[in-house]
């Protein structure tokens, strides 16, 4: 998905006073990876390995990761890539329980807004066909470009 539409009209943040939006520390990666399995429906297992995949990117040109808290509980992560006028959505997930909240797009919205600080003039993020995350990136102002289709064998 690609931003088309005129970037000025997000440089106003909508407001979600419950939701408050910050940039990760190093020391919060681990929380970041149990959040980012649970989003994701992975095993808890998992946390660690995210974590560690994520936390290699902290310090490295063009990267922030950012943490979502509703009524003041961390729920929802996302990452953002900067490089040559170009933002990358990259991953954002959010708790089950914290869903239906505004949490995802605040955070959508968030990274946009970041980005265009940075002077970035295309914004590209990818979802799931149809998703809860595709309609999020659409109200957000994002649009589809092309779909891409996974074929396998049929039994």
């Amino acid at each position: 998905m690609v931003i088309t539409k005129d970037l000025a009209n997000y440089l106003e943040m909508a407001d979600h006073s419950s939701i408050k939006i910050r940039k990760i520390t190093e020391s919060e990666f681990n929380s970041c990876g149990k959040i980012y399995a649970e989003g994701f429906d992975m095993p808890a297992f998992l946390a660690a390995n995210v974590a560690q995949n994520n936390k290699v990117l902290h310090d490295k040109p063009g990267w922030s990761f950012y943490i979502a808290s509703l009524n003041n509980e961390d729920v929802g992560i996302g990452s953002l890539f900067v490089k040559d006028g170009t933002a990358i959505l990259a991953a954002s997930a959010v708790k089950p329980s914290a869903r239906n909240q505004g949490v995802h797009q605040a955070l959508i919205k968030f990274r946009i807004h970041a980005a265009i600080k940075q002077n970035c003039d295309l914004m590209i993020g990818q979802a799931k066909f149809a998703s809860i995350s595709q309609n999020n990136m659409e109200r957000c102002g994002l649009e589809m470009a092309y779909t891409k289709s996974i074929w396998t064998e049929a039994n």
